[in-house]
């Protein structure tokens, strides 16, 4: 599929494609914002059930006209064969001053503050259902916990951190470090007053931050090294305005290369 899809698709289509990301997408945009000398504003376009919502006749015919594999065509009409055309109805909105974007939240001030506040609250829960899972003399092993942990927690908080790792406070690392605190100490059954550098060598598990700065130097790497030619980040690359996403992660992607 992905084959067949690479000449047809423009470069700004960033989902399902090989060498792109969906949070790309999101990054292009912040770094376009933060490398700009005028004020930027977008319009993002959320239409509610988009691909539930497509008309499969219209799709067929056009999969035809682009002379795609026919069995491709029969296996997309049948899995869409519930989907209805739905008319816009023509509703206005103000301007906002935080919306979400492919998972992230964005704000008039670009701070990420409430998405890292947010994410952080989440993961605080999951680790709070985790947490009855496990136990000393009862529960799931405290392997099994640890890696309900790095599967289900991680990923909440790490999500997009390309994009928001420039911004993100000590107060708010701090607060990360509570949370996996607390993960820790289900893991291992530990005491409250069980010193944590020993619950992260015993756990194998990083402080946040440390681990912060694995995974930005991770996703430096694969924006150097791992995207696509046709992807729009490439453009990026080599900006020189400090401030930006991308020019922290090229840094971090140079002194790798030392």
């Amino acid at each position: 599929m992905t084959k067949l899809t690479t000449h047809l698709l423009p470069p700004e289509q960033y989902g399902g494609r090989q060498g792109y990301c969906a949070t790309d997408a999101v990054l292009e945009l912040v770094q376009r914002i933060e490398t700009s000398k005028e004020k930027i504003s977008a319009m993002l376009i959320d239409i509610q059930g988009a691909f539930d919502n497509v008309n499969r006749n219209i799709l067929a015919d056009t999969m035809e006209d682009m002379k795609l594999p026919k069995a491709l065509i029969n296996w997309t009409y049948q899995f869409m064969r519930k989907c209805n055309l739905l008319l816009p109805n023509g509703e206005l909105r103000e301007p906002q001053k935080e919306v979400k974007l492919l998972g992230i939240t964005l704000n008039n001030l670009l701070d990420f503050k409430s998405h890292i506040l947010n994410k952080i609250n989440k993961a605080r829960k999951a680790v709070g259902a985790i947490w009855h899972l496990g136990g000393v003399q009862k529960g799931m092993r405290g392997s099994a916990v640890r890696s309900l942990y790095i599967a289900c927690v991680r990923p909440i908080v790490e999500y997009g951190l390309e994009i928001w790792h420039h911004k993100i406070l000590k107060g708010e690392i701090h607060k990360l470090e509570v949370m996996q605190n607390m993960a820790l100490r289900r893991i291992v059954g530990a005491y409250r007053t069980t010193p944590i550098a020993v619950l992260q060598k015993e756990v194998g598990i990083m402080p946040y931050s440390i681990r912060l700065k694995f995974m930005v130097a991770r996703k430096a790497i694969r924006l150097h090294l791992n995207i696509s030619k046709t992807n729009p980040i490439n453009g990026h690359l080599l900006t020189l305005i400090e401030k930006s996403p991308i020019a922290k992660l090229t840094t971090l992607y140079m002194l790798a290369k030392r």
